[in-house]
């Protein structure tokens, strides 16, 4: 399953694409299904992977050689147009970017995320996919409508534990905290940090919940990201990295030692690019139909060569007995051809050479 990346996390990558309001939206790309590229001015490109990722990049995917139907579409009406404002909406992880004298793009970023075009009522222009349900709908001239969300602070208070704890009393304190928007990786780091990996939520006391509110504070305090990747130590003797295995905005103890490398970035979006990147690099792709194809007729090739080469071997006597006489076969031959050889015939159309006796 891909990694996905936590609100937390989107909550950073989004507050780094501040740095694009206010610039021109030049040119838009479609580089694979659900994979988008928005160029901006001043060389800035976003990279949307819809559910999965986006980051800001100065080197995004190469652009296709034709431009895709939705792509062209969403050119017709924001190519040009500035930037005015790119917001979260509600709790969730959707994002909005607003443009002057436009349309809006509004991104859904959870499992199975979609793309929007809304005009300036909030109604959807078009969607890059249609999966209605009983609850929403994706129709063109219909209202947009964000799926309901609980609110969640970032750093979490108090509140989100006792309405965690209310929910599910009697969970592991991992299960509880698993399900907070923080990210598990993080969850986990701060647990075992404190050896609280098996305690139950409701063995917790007031002092040891401030203290573990306390903790995820630190990590959310300004200047306190470290973004990195981490991943396998190198392969002995190939002189290339193994697969990446994590990305996180902190340092995660369990993967700063030996067997694994660690590798720092100056923003998430950098730690982002690098790490899904890298991550699709090492996942195996299905061979090419024409490769297979190719392949068996090479074991075809190869198995004929075989059969051919052990008929050879089957008549290595007569082989030899020919090489050794054959300046003298031709000879003969010439003179038959000549009718200078008695009763000595050759049938050239069947390639037969009768020789008496």
């Amino acid at each position: 399953m891909a990694r996905t990346l936590s609100n937390w996390e989107y909550r950073t990558l989004l507050s780094e694409c501040q740095a694009l309001v206010g610039r021109r939206l030049e040119k838009i790309y479609e580089t694979s299904p659900g994979l988008f590229r928005f160029d901006f001015s001043f060389g800035d490109s976003l990279v949307v992977k819809l559910g999965e990722y986006f980051y800001l990049t100065k080197e995004p995917p190469a652009a296709p050689m034709q431009p895709s139907g939705f792509a062209m579409y969403l050119r017709k009406y924001l190519e040009g147009r500035k930037l005015e404002s790119v917001e979260g909406v509600g709790s969730d992880r959707i994002y909005r970017l607003a443009f002057r004298e436009a349309p809006a793009l509004l991104l859904e970023q959870f499992a199975g995320g979609n793309l929007f075009l809304l005009d300036g009522e909030n109604k959807i222009m078009r969607a890059y996919h249609s999966k209605p349900s009983e609850k929403r709908q994706y129709k063109s001239g219909e209202k947009y409508a964000s799926p309901s969300s609980p609110p969640f602070s970032f750093p979490p208070t108090m509140r989100e534990w006792q309405t965690s704890f209310s929910e599910k009393p009697s969970a592991t304190l991992s299960a509880l905290l698993s399900r907070w928007p923080v990210g598990k990786s993080y969850v986990q780091e701060l647990l075992s940090a404190h050896g609280w990996n098996e305690k139950k939520a409701g063995e917790m006391n007031g002092e040891q919940v401030q203290e573990l509110l306390a903790g995820v504070s630190v990590w959310m305090e300004p200047g306190s990201l470290s973004p990195r990747v981490y991943g396998q130590e190198e392969r002995t003797g190939e002189n290339k990295d193994g697969p990446v295995i994590e990305v996180a905005l902190v340092p995660l103890s369990r993967f700063e030692q030996l067997p694994y490398r660690s590798k720092s970035f100056s923003s998430f979006s950098k730690a982002v690019e690098y790490f899904f990147t890298n991550a699709q690099a090492h996942v195996a792709e299905p061979e090419n139909p024409q490769l297979i194809r190719l392949r068996k007729r090479m074991e075809e090739q190869r198995a004929g060569l075989e059969k051919v080469e052990k008929e050879i071997a089957g008549k290595a006597e007569e082989t030899r007995w020919l090489e050794e006489r054959l300046a003298e076969l031709e000879e003969r031959r010439g003179k038959i051809l000549a009718g200078e050889s008695g009763n000595e015939k050759v049938d050239e159309k069947k390639r037969v050479w009768n020789v008496p006796g």
